[in-house]
């Protein structure tokens, strides 16, 4: 599930986010990633790989886990650029762009939110 990577990105994004975590962002943005990855590449390689043992329904299925790993991939993005650069990065941008503080975050929980529903309604 991409929610607690994408959960934990947006209160990073936020002014509420406490310094004191600071020092765990590449930790955390590493974790984040390798969660992203996984939720693309795994249904991608069960289908490439396993597709001849698996039903039409669990093909069907794991497309759409796929599609829903591409659209959940847009946060490598963000998480990237939190990796890669300086720990006051994030402070720079909201200092030259103030609104993003609160656009940023609220951006990406309702993305997190959309992937979600997208892979629950899938599995209906």
């Amino acid at each position: 599930s991409y929610l607690a990577g994408v959960m934990w990105l947006s209160l990073r994004f936020s002014p509420l986010y406490p310094a004191s975590l600071v020092p765990l962002d590449n930790l955390l943005c590493a974790v984040s990633i390798l969660v992203y990855l996984y939720g693309l590449v795994s249904p991608a390689a069960t289908l490439v790989c396993l597709r001849e043992q698996l039903t039409p329904t669990e093909v069907l299925r794991m497309k759409g886990m796929v599609v829903s790993g591409l659209v959940g991939s847009v946060f490598l993005l963000e998480t990237t650029a939190l990796l890669l650069h300086e720990a006051d990065w994030w402070g720079h941008v909201t200092a030259r762009y103030p609104a993003q503080s609160v656009l940023e975050p609220s951006v990406t929980v309702f993305a997190a939110y959309a992937v979600e529903a997208g892979v629950f309604i899938h599995r209906l």
